[in-house]
């Protein structure tokens, strides 16, 4: 809220005047009903103040505790499909060739298929991750090429845990990532393949 030179608010002012889609949280020690209403009416899309807990970051998402939980327990069978995938593939120390890749490529259907129908709220978000973890902004993902808003916002978050973790991860193929290199990765395609706003949480967080 106070910095040197100007204010957090005139800094969100020109961020959203040069930055339209950028989306800002204000971290500050301020507090106060008429300093959060004047930030809000400013653009900033969370307030919250310090101290501070990473969760309370996560919140600018707009999931509440229950649902993260939720997300959280679903995104375990995220990869259930991969039970219809070969070991020789799945554990492969090299590159897939393309019938390979085919096949690997089938188990967002296959987990969709297995999870498709399910009663509780927990098996139908696991049902979408499932289906949809794979899927780009760009509409480069599979198994159906989904973009932008076609993809439910669990699939989206799922896309980016999941390939962070995978990058962070020791594989057949090659040695993890550190989390710093893993988190350029990410990145790299903020806005294009992975959803921007969840990229920034992930960063916000503080892996």
């Amino acid at each position: 809220m106070a910095m040197p030179a100007t204010s957090g608010l005139d800094l969100v002012g020109t961020i959203r005047t040069r930055h339209p889609n950028v989306a800002t949280v204000m971290l500050t020690s301020y507090d106060g009903d008429r300093l959060v209403e004047a930030a809000l009416d400013g653009g900033v899309y969370g307030y919250v103040t310090k101290p501070f807990a990473p969760s309370a970051l996560v919140m600018a998402l707009g999931w509440t505790l229950p649902d993260r939980e939720t997300l959280r327990l679903a995104s375990v069978l995220h990869d259930v499909g991969k039970i219809g995938v070969p070991d020789a593939i799945l554990l492969k120390p090299g590159e897939l060739d393309p019938e390979e890749r085919r096949l690997m490529e089938t188990h967002p259907s296959a987990g969709h298929a297995i999870l498709a129908g399910a009663k509780s709220d927990l098996l139908r978000v696991a049902d979408t991750i499932a289906w949809t973890h794979h899927e780009r902004m760009d509409g480069s993902g599979y198994p159906r090429g989904l973009a932008g808003t076609e993809i439910p916002v669990a699939g989206r978050i799922a896309a980016v845990a999941d390939v962070f973790d995978a990058l962070t991860s020791d594989r057949p193929y090659r040695s993890a990532f550190s989390e710093r290199d893993a988190l350029e990765v990410v990145w790299r395609d903020r806005g294009t393949k992975f959803d921007t706003r969840v990229v920034d949480a992930l960063l916000a967080v503080g892996v």
